[in-house]
């Protein structure tokens, strides 16, 4: 019996997190990280909508988590662990419309027919494009140049129009 116990004591000093090392990550760190990504105070328009949820009890990451945009239009920002049993979570962005000040409305709309206009150079091309998505004013949107369906990312420059500048 004796033995048994001083097993399972030697057993638990192995498993136990180092002194000073915690056993879950730094979700302080993680909402510093996101404010320092965005460039936006947590709770602020082009900031994270909240904190990240406290009861997370993530596995500390061995390196510093790698912080991207997510989705089209920036509505979140993707943090990941980058390791063997690392994670992924998401931190929503408040939008100005959820921050109770006036939205910005879309200029076009998914469907609408608009103007392309390609500039570079000394030279601008001007064609008829479908939008596959709506977007406000300095929005990069999806349009359908044709009936094959050739799909390109435009800036939308006004109503109804969209344009890519070329180097």
């Amino acid at each position: 019996m004796k033995w048994i116990l001083w097993g399972v004591a030697a057993q638990l000093l192995v498993c136990a997190p180092v002194y000073g090392q915690s056993q879950f990550q730094n979700l302080d760190d993680l909402d510093a990280a996101i404010e320092a990504f965005a460039k936006a105070r947590i709770g602020s328009p082009g900031g994270a909508t909240q904190r990240v949820d406290r009861r997370l009890h993530l596995a500390p990451c061995s390196n510093a988590p790698l912080l991207s945009w997510y989705g089209n239009h920036h509505t979140a920002i993707e943090i990941r662990c980058v390791m063997p049993g690392g994670w992924k979570i998401y931190a929503p962005i408040l939008k100005p419309s959820d921050g109770g000040e006036a939205s910005v409305p879309n200029v076009v709309s998914r469907g609408d027919v608009v103007s392309m206009v390609v500039t570079g150079d000394g030279f601008s091309i001007h064609r008829e494009a479908e939008a596959l998505e709506g977007g406000a004013l300095g929005e990069w949107i999806r349009v359908k140049l044709d009936a094959k369906g050739s799909v390109k990312r435009a800036k939308v420059i006004d109503e109804g129009m969209v344009g890519i500048d070329l180097p």
